[in-house]
């Protein structure tokens, strides 16, 4: 999957299965906030994808730092 990182940076369905496999495989490092900040802001444009990741987000707020937060709440004018 890091190999194909540099063609797939733009692209929101990588880093969503990228961000389902360290979900999957219980490791919430600082890959797993990367992840789940690209896809946030690769989906500013559709609104399902944006409320999905809202509700992952809330599901699972002790896993993220204070800066994913204010990522979030920064972009909840836009839901």
């Amino acid at each position: 999957m890091n190999a194909t990182e540099n063609k797939s940076a733009l692209d929101y369905y990588y880093w969503n299965y990228k961000l389902l496999y360290f979900t999957s495989n219980g490791q919430y490092s600082a890959d797993f906030e990367r992840s789940f900040h690209n896809a946030i802001v690769l989906s500013t444009n559709n609104s399902d994808i944006k409320l999905a990741l809202r509700l992952f987000y809330l599901r699972n707020i002790p896993r993220f730092s204070d800066e994913i937060q204010q990522l979030v709440i920064s972009r909840k004018k836009t839901y």
